[in-house]
């Protein structure tokens, strides 16, 4: 799944990044990160189970960089997980907690990374034994879109799609719901019920006058930061030996995805068909908010300026490219971020309910289970 280039050289999987690293620093410093981290998640829980402990709001209240420094964490290892801060959370290290990194980077080891050796093995050693591995995560054969198709065919005619709500009021003992239609015209729907599952300013924008005072103050500290992607097409791979592939920080982009390798894997035909990569960018900072701004041209001029150090002369092979801007990429877990969790979970109740990603760690599958709770929370009122 996952591959990381230093600048020089790509290495591959698991055993290829812990040997990155281990070159970076020593078998001694590698195992002791290892040490200090899993000692820390082993009191991790996630928000709304977690207890939020003195323990956690030590973590919850120092910002990840510092306590990396404060432990001894040589460059290498800060550079590699700014990258992974940037990429999950739209900021760097000095701007999330120490306690949302933890998750983050135990993800990436299991037991069986301690107690290496200092071999560091050729790439092509490590490419093969990465070929071996399982990775822990999981998709869909025909990627994430099977997942919106399935919830289409169950729901039906009980949604509707290519519209936008504009506006929640309270009528009576239910909410009126205003949405622009697929044809632009404006509509309204009345609800007994209500799960907000958009983003947190975009949930202010919409339905205010429906927020207790307590949610209001909480989803205004929430901070978000923008994001990119930009698909690049091609008749030839540009790359296709992982999944994922991080590269330096000092780089436009945090990352580089095979976007069509999991398809291919599973349908043969498909090898010719044109490959996509996806190329994802993060700010630097998250209070940088004019990431979206940016032209098309100006932004294809940096990804293809530093792609090419990657791959050489990539760029010349790209035959077609589709860019999205994200706004609100990221819901930025800053200092206190589980605090503010915890008491925003314990206030979602009632018949307006909270979901989406800054209701839970932002991960795509947190982003479920946060519907998820919702959806129970509906069902408790109900029988209630």
């Amino acid at each position: 799944m996952d591959a990381i280039f230093d600048g020089q050289a790509t290495r591959y999987g698991s055993d290829g990044i812990a040997r990155h690293l281990i070159n970076g620093s020593s078998v001694d410093t590698y195992n002791k990160i290892l040490k200090l981290i899993f000692s820390a998640y082993a009191f991790y829980e996630e928000i709304p189970i977690a207890d939020y402990n003195k323990r956690a709001k030590a973590l919850d209240y120092i910002d990840a960089r510092s306590w990396l420094l404060g432990n001894g964490i040589p460059d290498i290892y800060i550079e590699k997980y700014n990258v992974t801060s940037r990429g999950l959370f739209g900021a760097g290290l000095q701007e999330i907690s120490a306690l949302s990194l933890i998750p983050e980077v135990v993800f990436d080891y299991d037991d069986s990374h301690f107690l290496l050796d200092d071999n560091i093995g050729s790439i092509s050693e490590q490419y093969n034994k990465a070929k071996s591995e399982g990775s822990n995560s999981f998709t869909f054969t025909k990627g994430i879109s099977e997942l919106t198709d399935k919830l289409g065919d169950v729901l039906s005619d009980n949604i509707r799609t290519g519209c936008n709500v504009t506006n929640i009021t309270r009528q009576g003992k239910n909410y009126s719901v205003v949405y622009s239609a697929q044809d632009g015209k404006m509509a309204t729907i009345i609800a007994k019920k209500v799960v907000l599952a958009t983003p947190a300013p975009v949930t202010m924008n919409i339905a205010d006058s429906i927020l207790s005072s307590e949610k209001k103050r909480i989803i205004k500290e929430i901070n978000y930061a923008p994001y990119i992607t930009v698909a690049l097409f091609s008749d030839e791979p540009i790359f296709d030996k992982a999944f994922d592939l991080a590269v330096p920080d000092s780089y436009f982009f945090t990352d580089i995805y095979d976007a069509t390798w999991v398809e291919r894997f599973y349908n043969k035909q498909k090898a010719d068909h044109p490959n996509i990569i996806s190329i994802y960018i993060a700010p630097k900072t998250s209070i940088n908010k004019s990431l979206v701004l940016m032209g098309d041209h100006e932004l294809l001029q940096n990804v293809y300026h530093d792609l090419d150090k990657v791959f050489s002369a990539a760029s010349s092979k790209v035959t077609g490219y589709d860019i999205e801007r994200f706004p609100y990429g990221y819901p930025v877990m800053s200092l206190g971020a589980y605090e503010r969790l915890a008491k925003l979970n314990a206030s979602n109740n009632g018949s307006v309910i909270l979901a989406g990603d800054y209701m839970i760690y932002p991960t795509f599958e947190a982003a479920i289970q946060s519907g998820y709770y919702a959806a129970e929370k509906i069902l408790e009122t109900e029988r209630n």
